[in-house]
């Protein structure tokens, strides 16, 4: 057990806490809308991203990013170039390759450079933050309004049990992000800290190989 096995202890225990002083309606819809959210952020980020490009706002921190700092990186440039199967050649998750096939990166250019690359991750994961967020936020407010039926006979024997039942589900699927991200990013550098965090994780390998994250992604 190491680092990584306590940081998902904690947000397992802090998950179940909370969600026990919720009703079971509002646990079971949390872990629902959860659920949803990410499937549709994983499934739909690369087309957002065309979308998120285009504000004012994200062009000009892009051209920030571009001018201070990858403009003098350029000579990476004409060293290396990034493509789908280079990747897949590095021995890359099959996520992590989905992540790369779902993205704007490659989706008018077979081969990008370092530039391109490193502009194309800032906004595919400005992308998936910002669809996350806008699609819970929408279920949230769809969940609310059946909220009434926690009040009906019936559904309030086995209330807190369901509450940290529900709670628990939702725990895991934030224990399987954390998992997956340390995971990726091992696989990324296939060496040093978070290498070796994951390698010697008790949980993040059992979470990792638990069949969700293949879910939200689809593959």
């Amino acid at each position: 057990m190491n680092s990584v096995d306590l940081i998902i202890i904690v947000v397992v225990l802090i998950t179940v806490f909370l969600g026990y002083r919720k009703s079971f309606i509002k646990s079971f819809s949390d872990w629902v809308g959860l659920s949803i959210s990410l499937w549709i952020t994983f499934h739909f980020f690369g087309s957002f991203t065309k979308l998120v490009e285009k504000i004012p706002g994200i062009n000009s921190i892009v051209g920030m990013i571009d001018k201070s700092l990858l403009s003098k990186l350029s000579s990476l440039d004409k060293e290396m170039d990034f493509s789908i199967e280079a990747f897949k050649k590095m021995d890359f998750s099959k996520t992590l390759i989905y992540f790369f096939e779902r993205s704007s990166m490659f989706s008018v250019k077979e081969k990008i450079t370092f530039s391109e690359l490193s502009i194309g991750l800032f906004t595919n994961m400005i992308s998936i933050v910002l669809l996350f967020i806008l699609s819970a936020f929408i279920l949230r407010a769809i969940s609310n309004s059946f909220e009434y039926v926690n009040k009906m006979a019936g559904f309030t024997s086995y209330e807190k049990l369901g509450s940290i039942l529900f709670s628990f589900m939702k725990s895991l699927v934030y224990a399987t992000l954390i998992a997956f991200i340390v995971y990726n990013i091992s696989a990324f550098f296939n060496s040093g800290v978070f290498y070796d965090a994951y390698h010697s994780s008790v949980f993040a390998k059992m979470l990792y190989n638990n069949g969700l994250i293949e879910w939200m992604f689809g593959v």
